[in-house]
């Protein structure tokens, strides 16, 4: 996935925002539609027992949790797939990273700002892309997205000036 653009907001607090660039639209399509599936087939399955006189089996409880939750696996990487940005708050005290899905954010981590170090983590050479990476000796905290690196270059310059003066 690809990132189709790095702003940095200024503010309280400043945040450091990376957009994805949404796969194409078969592969949301398949991704929802298995989706669809995946809550749908126990309902049905459900049904077609009761109808048929077999009664109520704790098997279909099973099914139920295995296929729901391949199903909001699944919602998840549609969401992903399309609106998915990432978001790093930094906070007087602290740095917060959040993956915002657009109707729910995951992957919540804070990590304190004391002894901060900003880092670029190279990803692949031939594309010449990068992750931020933040780290204060204890906690980390480092992107997803990859980023080309003339952004980043002076993103970090930018954040460590910023940082510093906070």
């Amino acid at each position: 996935m690809q990132v189709t653009s790095v702003q940095l907001e200024q503010g309280s607090p400043l945040r450091l925002t990376c957009y994805t660039k949404g796969t194409p639209l078969i592969i949301r399509v398949i991704l929802g539609t298995l989706a669809s599936l995946a809550f749908l087939a126990p309902v049905v399955v459900l049904v077609l027992m009761l109808a048929s006189g077999e009664g109520f089996k704790i098997r279909i409880v099973v099914s139920f949790l295995i296929m729901w939750s391949i199903g909001m696996y699944l919602t998840r990487m549609v969401l992903w797939n399309s609106f998915g940005k990432e978001i790093i708050e930094f906070h007087s005290d602290k740095l917060h990273y959040c993956c915002d899905y657009k109707y729910f954010q995951g992957n919540q981590q804070d990590i304190g700002r004391d002894h901060l170090l900003i880092a670029i983590v190279p990803v692949s050479e031939t594309e010449q892309t990068s992750k931020l990476h933040f780290t204060n000796g204890h906690e980390t905290i480092e992107m997803v997205l990859p980023i080309p690196e003339l952004e980043l270059i002076p993103i970090k310059a930018r954040l460590a000036q910023i940082l510093n003066r906070i």
